[in-house]
């Protein structure tokens, strides 16, 4: 954040004197409006205006400066994403969820909340960086370790019948296609579903053909494209 300054001693007494005269705000909701310049990498800065709007619904000048610096991240999942994970936690009610590409746990968010309204399962998710996502999720284990080669290591080695499997890790059609692979050969007796994210990624046209070639795929139309498919369970 930039460099705030600060406000007169004097009007800061007059506010004290006033604090009690009115209804006090008891929640914000703060809009970011992009103004780019040109093309945004993952890890640039971005300069974000802030415009806040109180409970009345009135926008105002609530933060000041009324611009913020942040660091891109692209590799997020987005919303229409994270609320089809949410739904499909709560419906099916998985016992065992298993997750590549953590990232900052967005979806693994999505996924374990969902799980702790059910009152039962487990997410086990794994990525190269830890963001300590096990420290602020409940029902979450996360597992550090360089995708696809962790899935031949324990504790991954030792997961075992797995309901909902949500694919986010390496890009390309052959390391897809191993995490596929892994989730098949764990698959619950129930059966699992198993989502692939950016399966409509013009960038990664690898996940695309990787769940192409899969039997009964199909493909929702979120921003980046959500492959499904559902793995029968063996009796």
């Amino acid at each position: 954040m930039r460099e705030v300054t600060q406000e007169h001693p004097k009007v800061l007494e007059e506010y004290a004197n006033l604090k009690n005269a009115g209804e006090p705000v008891t929640s914000v909701k703060f809009h970011y409006v992009f103004d780019l310049a040109g093309p945004v990498s993952h890890g640039d800065e971005v300069e974000l205006q802030v415009i806040a709007e109180l409970p009345d619904g009135s926008l105002t000048d609530f933060t000041f400066p009324e611009r913020l610096i942040f660091t891109a991240n692209l590799w997020a999942c987005d919303e229409q994403t994270a609320g089809f994970l949410s739904w499909i936690t709560r419906s099916w009610k998985p016992q065992v969820v298993f997750e590549t590409g953590t990232n900052r746990g967005r979806s693994t968010k999505a996924i374990a909340d969902s799980l702790e309204l059910n009152g039962s399962g487990h997410i086990t998710t794994v990525d190269l960086a830890d963001h300590r996502v096990e420290e602020r999720l409940p029902r979450t284990t996360f597992v550090q370790g360089d995708l696809p080669g962790a899935l031949d290591e324990k504790p991954l080695t030792e997961l075992d019948g797995i309901e909902m499997a949500f694919l986010d890790g390496p890009h390309y059609e052959d390391e897809v296609t191993k995490e596929f692979e892994y989730v098949k050969a764990r698959v619950s007796k129930r059966g699992c579903y198993v989502l692939f994210d950016d399966a409509r990624n013009g960038s990664w046209l690898g996940v695309n053909t990787a769940v192409t070639k899969l039997p009964g795929h199909c493909i929702l139309p979120s921003p980046r494209g959500l492959g499904v498919v559902f793995l029968e369970g063996t009796p």
